[in-house]
């Protein structure tokens, strides 16, 4: 062994990651109709992991129907 460890300097972002972190930090919604399928979806999806949290793959299918239709 060479007694170097390896570094865990983090590396820069992306560009692209940095974009879509500024864009999703700064962006307003103003529509009241946009908070409320977001706050239902999101009740839904924690419904359904709660419903199915011994079953994973079924849960998995589950989730994606919800989100999906």
């Amino acid at each position: 062994m060479s007694g170097r460890s390896p570094s865990n300097a983090r590396p820069r972002p992306d560009r692209v990651l940095v974009d879509i972190a500024d864009y999703v930090a700064d962006y307003r919604i103003r529509s009241s109709e946009a908070y409320d399928t977001a706050r239902l979806c999101l009740m839904k999806g924690n419904l359904v992991a709660t419903d199915y949290e011994d079953d994973v793959a079924r849960a998995e299918n589950v989730v994606v129907d919800v989100f999906v239709v």
